[in-house]
């Protein structure tokens, strides 16, 4: 025995709607995602713009998402993030610790 998705109710295995609310016992497959599309570029987009903001954690992003992500353009953004951040890091250095160029 089974039970209603919608009611709870307990229906015999071999029901096509239930019983007691009439709703559809079919088990609908839900549509697969694979690949690029089940990625969020979220990681991607926070690398590039700690990059400039925050280029040390860019650069933590940068890395954490060139091993995450299998999706070529993702990963691509990371990849970019990590030397721009550490530009940022350069000119951060000569601007704000040593005063100047």
């Amino acid at each position: 025995m089974r039970y209603c998705e919608k009611c709870g109710k307990e229906i015999n295995d071999n029901a096509v709607v239930c019983p007691a609310c009439g709703a559809s016992t079919e088990v609908k497959a839900s549509p697969r995602v694979t690949g690029a599309e089940s990625e969020s570029p979220k990681t991607a987009r926070m690398a590039l713009g700690f990059a400039f903001l925050i280029p040390i954690l860019g650069v933590i992003f940068g890395i954490v998402g060139i091993k995450k992500y299998t999706d070529p353009k993702l990963k691509k953004q990371c990849i970019i993030a990590i030397p721009v951040a550490v530009a940022v890091m350069i000119v951060y250095y000569f601007l704000f610790v040593r005063g100047g160029w």
